[in-house]
């Protein structure tokens, strides 16, 4: 647990979906990852909370292809969750895909 002096929240991130104490919403455990072939690195959850709000993401670096991105993408409109891509330098062909319940400003 930390707090972010930016944003003003505390947060608490791991790879283990269920290391949280308040657990995260079912929408947020049961993204469906992409297989592990497209997903590079970690898989990292993140659960934040100002003020009694509480909000949480998935995020990773996985392959920029549409058969990857375009299932998360409909995932997260389905859920009502938010979608975002930051690029990674285009020759690597990677994205990093965070879906988070609420904006990272609670």
């Amino acid at each position: 647990m930390a707090f972010d002096d930016k944003r003003g929240v505390w947060e608490r991130a791991s790879e283990v979906p269920d290391a949280f104490r308040h657990s995260l919403s079912a929408a947020i455990q049961q993204v469906p990852l992409p297989p592990r072939e497209h997903i590079h690195y970690r898989i990292v959850y993140t659960q934040y909370f100002r003020d009694r709000h509480f909000g949480e993401s998935v995020s990773f670096s996985c392959d920029d292809i549409p058969e990857v991105i375009q299932p998360l993408r409909d995932y997260a409109t389905a859920h009502n969750l938010f979608f975002r891509l930051d690029e990674i330098p285009p020759e690597k062909g990677q994205h990093i895909v965070h879906i988070e319940t609420n904006p990272p400003n609670i």
